[in-house]
């Protein structure tokens, strides 16, 4: 009977830690899910996958706004009004403020208010993968000068305070939460993370990227070798596809990606979709044209066609044919309006 007892209370014991452990994982996996979730509704002004792409497109409410020879807004109506003559690209947009490289003026930092428009410089540095967070701008400096050197820097959102965050060179910036997740071209293109302070150095993924987009908590980044997802803590990289990839961007569930070869070495480089809810089927044939800047913005897939002299087309998410921007567009200059 004593033995009995003894036995009764280990199986007890047993169960009870059991338990703790299986409430302890679930208590792990919700604070997880809590960071995460919060994580993934980082406003930086744009879409993960767009900023990736230079952002030649970005939305606010039913508006969109892109970049061809100048700054454009397009509201759903179809109806379209030319903001700026000045090129740009990698746009964010916070409130009523657009803020862009502009290349009519050495692809410095400048913002634009599509209220009032004033336009405003804040660097005197060219600027790539701009996030707009809060008060602060997040960017890489694309071109080295005597007093600026590469790496990632802070500006206040005033033009304020710049400050040099890290040396490290790279692409497909993204704030991330309370992380800066990157591509590192310091390191063979391995993705980084890094605190907002430029400190506490982390390698997400060891494969080289040619570009990357964050989606659910997921870093979906291509090569030569094909599509793959790695979690942003590093976990659970899996590949998703063997066709190669060098552009690529995450909308809702699939991920649009080519790969464009200058050296002609690979025969399809058309311009595809994988069902991400469904990644062992065969990708979709979006156009048999070749793209580069893939953007996503109010229910379209803009791009810029290779084989058309890199002019900007949209097509829609539902499918059907793309079409030229171009001719969305009037050639009236801001200037003469």
């Amino acid at each position: 009977m004593a033995k009995q007892k003894q036995m009764n209370k280990k199986t007890l014991a047993v169960f009870i830690s059991a338990g703790v452990l299986v409430i302890a994982l679930i208590v792990i996996a919700v604070l997880t899910f809590v960071q995460q979730s919060a994580a993934d509704q980082t406003d930086r002004g744009n879409t993960s996958g767009n900023i990736g792409n230079n952002a030649m497109v970005v939305q606010s409410g039913d508006t969109t706004y892109f970049n061809y020879k100048g700054i454009f807004s397009l509201d759903a109506d179809g109806k379209q009004e030319r903001l700026t003559d000045q090129t740009s690209s990698n746009m964010a947009m916070q409130g009523d403020w657009i803020y862009y490289s502009n290349h009519s003026d050495a692809a410095n930092l400048y913002k634009y208010n599509v209220v009032t428009k004033e336009n405003i410089r804040l660097t005197d540095c060219a600027v790539k993968y701009i996030n707009v967070v809060d008060d602060t701008v997040y960017f890489f400096m694309d071109k080295e000068i005597d007093v600026v050197k590469k790496g990632i820097y802070r500006v206040g959102t005033d033009g304020s305070d710049l400050r040099q965050l890290t040396s490290y060179d790279g692409e497909g910036l993204n704030v991330y939460g309370d992380r800066l997740i990157f591509i590192n071209t310091s390191d063979r293109r391995k993705i980084y993370s890094l605190s907002l302070e430029g400190k506490d150095p982390k390698v997400v993924g060891t494969d080289n990227a040619s570009m990357m987009s964050i989606e659910n908590g997921w870093i979906y980044y291509g090569n030569t070798n094909g599509i793959f997802r790695v979690r942003v803590d590093g976990s659970a990289r899996k590949q998703l596809s063997e066709m190669p990839v060098s552009e690529m961007n995450v909308v809702d569930h699939y991920l649009y990606f080519c790969y464009l070869d200058v050296m002609n070495q690979v025969k399809d480089q058309s311009f595809y979709r994988l069902d991400l809810n469904n990644p062992s089927k065969e990708p979709e044939l979006v156009t048999e044209d070749s793209a580069v800047g893939i953007c996503s913005a109010d229910g379209w897939i803009y791009f810029q066609n290779v084989y058309n002299n890199y002019d900007l087309y949209r097509i829609p998410i539902a499918g059907g044919e793309p079409e030229l921007v171009r001719g969305l567009v009037s050639e009236t200059s801001a200037a003469e309006e």
